[in-house]
Protein backbone atom coordinates (compact mmCIF):
# COMPACT_ATOMS: atom_id res chain seq x y z
CA UNK A 1 0.00 0.00 0.00
CA UNK A 2 1.75 3.69 -1.18
CA UNK A 3 2.42 5.84 1.74
CA UNK A 4 1.85 9.97 1.78
CA UNK A 5 3.43 12.48 2.99
CA UNK A 6 0.96 14.19 5.04
CA UNK A 7 1.65 18.62 5.16
CA UNK A 8 2.57 18.84 8.90
CA UNK A 9 2.35 23.08 9.33
CA UNK A 10 -0.67 23.97 7.01
CA UNK A 11 -1.63 26.89 8.69
CA UNK A 12 1.86 28.84 7.79
CA UNK A 13 2.21 30.66 4.17
CA UNK A 14 5.22 29.84 2.54
CA UNK A 15 7.24 32.49 1.58
CA UNK A 16 7.09 33.59 -2.47
CA UNK A 17 9.40 36.57 -2.98
CA UNK A 18 12.30 36.60 -0.58
CA UNK A 19 10.59 36.52 3.05
CA UNK A 20 7.30 37.56 2.19
CA UNK A 21 4.12 35.66 1.34
CA UNK A 22 2.14 36.59 -1.76
CA UNK A 23 -0.12 38.13 0.51
CA UNK A 24 2.51 40.84 1.91
CA UNK A 25 4.34 40.91 -1.35
CA UNK A 26 1.12 42.13 -2.83
CA UNK A 27 0.63 44.80 0.05
CA UNK A 28 3.67 46.07 -0.68
CA UNK A 29 3.56 46.54 -4.28
CA UNK A 30 -0.18 47.89 -3.67
CA UNK A 31 1.22 50.47 -1.43
CA UNK A 32 4.68 51.25 -4.33
CA UNK A 33 2.20 52.15 -6.59
CA UNK A 34 0.45 54.08 -4.92
CA UNK A 35 3.46 56.01 -4.21
CA UNK A 36 4.72 56.30 -7.61
CA UNK A 37 1.60 57.87 -8.62
CA UNK A 38 1.77 60.26 -5.79
CA UNK A 39 5.35 61.10 -6.80
CA UNK A 40 4.05 62.54 -9.84
CA UNK A 41 1.32 64.49 -7.85
CA UNK A 42 2.88 65.82 -5.29
CA UNK A 43 5.65 68.11 -4.62
CA UNK A 44 8.70 66.41 -2.52
CA UNK A 45 8.02 67.38 1.13
CA UNK A 46 4.39 65.91 0.73
CA UNK A 47 5.64 63.03 -0.81
CA UNK A 48 7.75 62.15 1.37
CA UNK A 49 5.47 62.31 4.42
CA UNK A 50 2.33 60.55 2.29
CA UNK A 51 5.00 58.18 1.00
CA UNK A 52 5.87 57.30 4.77
CA UNK A 53 2.14 57.00 5.62
CA UNK A 54 1.09 54.80 3.16
CA UNK A 55 4.21 52.62 3.30
CA UNK A 56 3.24 52.43 6.72
CA UNK A 57 -0.38 51.10 6.35
CA UNK A 58 0.91 48.66 4.10
CA UNK A 59 3.14 47.19 6.42
CA UNK A 60 0.47 47.20 8.88
CA UNK A 61 -1.95 45.28 6.48
CA UNK A 62 1.43 42.77 5.49
CA UNK A 63 2.61 42.02 8.98
CA UNK A 64 0.41 42.80 11.72
CA UNK A 65 -2.11 40.22 13.36
CA UNK A 66 -4.12 40.34 16.04
CA UNK A 67 -5.45 36.95 17.59
CA UNK A 68 -4.19 35.38 14.54
CA UNK A 69 -6.42 37.32 12.29
CA UNK A 70 -5.02 39.81 9.97
CA UNK A 71 -5.24 43.58 10.70
CA UNK A 72 -7.37 44.03 7.47
CA UNK A 73 -10.26 41.75 8.93
CA UNK A 74 -10.35 44.51 11.97
CA UNK A 75 -10.25 47.09 9.98
CA UNK A 76 -13.16 45.97 7.60
CA UNK A 77 -15.21 45.35 11.12
CA UNK A 78 -14.46 48.77 12.18
CA UNK A 79 -16.05 50.48 8.76
CA UNK A 80 -18.82 48.39 8.60
CA UNK A 81 -19.94 48.95 12.11
CA UNK A 82 -19.26 52.57 12.16
CA UNK A 83 -21.06 52.97 8.73
CA UNK A 84 -24.09 51.35 10.10
CA UNK A 85 -26.99 52.74 11.89
CA UNK A 86 -26.37 53.13 15.69
CA UNK A 87 -29.77 53.17 16.35
CA UNK A 88 -31.66 49.82 17.70
CA UNK A 89 -35.95 49.89 18.12
CA UNK A 90 -37.02 47.07 19.89
CA UNK A 91 -40.20 45.76 18.27
CA UNK A 92 -43.02 43.85 20.11
CA UNK A 93 -42.99 40.10 18.83
CA UNK A 94 -46.65 39.31 16.53
CA UNK A 95 -48.45 36.99 17.90
CA UNK A 96 -51.22 35.17 15.75
CA UNK A 97 -53.30 34.20 19.46
CA UNK A 98 -54.36 36.08 22.13
CA UNK A 99 -52.24 34.61 25.68
CA UNK A 100 -54.56 32.37 26.88
CA UNK A 101 -55.10 32.39 30.57
CA UNK A 102 -56.68 28.97 32.18
CA UNK A 103 -57.60 28.25 35.54
CA UNK A 104 -56.14 26.34 37.97
CA UNK A 105 -57.74 24.88 40.71
CA UNK A 106 -56.51 24.97 44.38
CA UNK A 107 -56.77 21.25 44.50
CA UNK A 108 -54.02 20.26 41.85
CA UNK A 109 -51.74 22.77 42.94
CA UNK A 110 -51.92 21.03 46.43
CA UNK A 111 -51.65 18.02 44.63
CA UNK A 112 -47.84 18.90 43.42
CA UNK A 113 -46.47 19.79 46.52
CA UNK A 114 -48.41 17.97 49.11
CA UNK A 115 -44.88 15.11 48.03
CA UNK A 116 -42.81 15.67 50.87
CA UNK A 117 -39.07 14.46 50.53
CA UNK A 118 -38.04 11.29 52.39
CA UNK A 119 -37.17 11.96 55.85
CA UNK A 120 -34.18 11.03 57.51
CA UNK A 121 -33.94 9.83 61.30
CA UNK A 122 -31.66 10.95 63.34
CA UNK A 123 -29.76 8.33 64.19
CA UNK A 124 -29.13 8.24 60.29
CA UNK A 125 -27.67 12.04 60.56
CA UNK A 126 -25.42 10.52 62.70
CA UNK A 127 -24.76 7.42 61.11
CA UNK A 128 -23.78 10.16 57.83
CA UNK A 129 -21.90 12.71 59.82
CA UNK A 130 -19.30 9.70 61.40
CA UNK A 131 -18.79 8.83 58.24
CA UNK A 132 -18.55 12.02 56.76
CA UNK A 133 -15.92 12.79 59.69
CA UNK A 134 -14.05 9.56 58.86
CA UNK A 135 -13.79 9.76 55.27
CA UNK A 136 -15.37 6.39 55.00
CA UNK A 137 -17.69 6.50 51.18
CA UNK A 138 -21.05 4.14 50.86
CA UNK A 139 -19.11 1.35 49.06
CA UNK A 140 -16.22 0.61 51.52
CA UNK A 141 -19.44 0.52 54.64
CA UNK A 142 -21.56 -2.21 52.03
CA UNK A 143 -18.81 -4.36 51.56
CA UNK A 144 -18.21 -4.38 55.30
CA UNK A 145 -14.47 -3.86 55.19
CA UNK A 146 -13.67 -0.80 57.88
CA UNK A 147 -10.14 1.48 57.34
Amino acid sequence: MPQYQVPQFIEVENPIIGPLTIYQFLWFAGGGAVCIVLYFILSPLFFFLAALLIMGIAAAFAFVKIENKPFLYYVSNLLSFSLKPQIYEWQSPVTDKPYDFTLVKKQDITKKTTNSPKELSKSKIQELAWRLDLGISQADSDDGVAS
